[in-house]
């Protein structure tokens, strides 16, 4: 302001002030209207690093939460139900309740967003990103009150997985992954085995639902057994992943 001005000749004290003149205010006005019409028209939205809370701090977030349920009911669901028509398929209403908590928090993001589910299956909007879960991976496990099982989340974008969340809620331990960034249990980086002998490995595997009628891995279990140090059946898939 020429008030100032006047204060810079003589040296007195003064603050500058920045004023907007109403040209560069209508502009301002402008370009903000413009944005929230492509924001809400869904034509323009900023990249998953850009909206304050990261896709995979959204994962997290929801594994999290997921997670503290199913501690808090393990071994006590009050509705076990099989699937597909086989016995040893469990599912819970605890599975369901952890998967709707899942996807509404991350729709509270990311609206437009796919997702594919265990329990209820695809959701489409054919956006190029895919949220796949698992609300419990370990249901058996669970009902039977045997603290091992988790939380799954994945995020495909154009068909390809670019990032990973796997919460274990009775260790507290946080497996996270995102591609071309590494790995890491709470924060810490972390590695595959670099054991290079079978007999001086500790395998871990699984069996199939129809395992009664399908009795090849039953085979493979055997000779493995033999060959190996030890063989884990833990009963959760993407806990065993995590501990290669």
């Amino acid at each position: 302001t020429h008030q100032n001005e006047r204060e810079k000749k003589d040296g007195s004290c003064h603050t500058e002030i920045n004023a907007l003149t109403p040209v560069s205010t209508y502009r301002f006005l402008i370009r903000t209207a413009i944005l929230l019409i492509l924001f809400q028209s869904g034509l323009f939205s900023l990249s998953w690093k850009e909206k304050g809370t990261s896709m995979i701090e959204i994962a997290i977030e929801a594994a999290v939460e997921a997670g503290r349920i199913l501690k808090m009911n393990s071994g006590k669901p009050k509705s076990v139900q099989r699937k597909g028509g086989e016995e040893t398929n469990l599912v819970t209403e605890i599975d369901r309740k952890a998967e709707e908590l899942i996807i509404r928090t991350i729709k509270q993001r990311y609206k437009g967003h796919d997702f594919l589910a265990e329990e209820s299956g695809s959701h489409q909007t054919q956006s190029e990103y895919r949220w796949i879960i698992d609300p419990l991976d370990g249901t058996t496990n669970f009902t039977h009150g045997l603290p091992i099982f988790c939380v799954s989340i994945a995020l495909e974008r154009k068909g390809e997985v670019v990032l990973g969340v796997v919460y274990d809620p009775n260790s507290d331990e946080l497996f996270t992954a995102e591609k071309g960034k590494g790995a890491f249990l709470n924060k810490r980086p972390i590695r595959v085995s670099t054991t290079s002998k079978l007999i001086e490995s500790l395998l871990v595997t699984g069996f199939p639902y129809n395992v009664r009628t399908s009795t090849a891995n039953v085979g493979h279990f055997n000779n493995f057994l033999t060959q190996a140090q030890a063989v884990r059946r833990l009963g959760s898939a993407a806990l065993d992943l995590c501990y290669v």
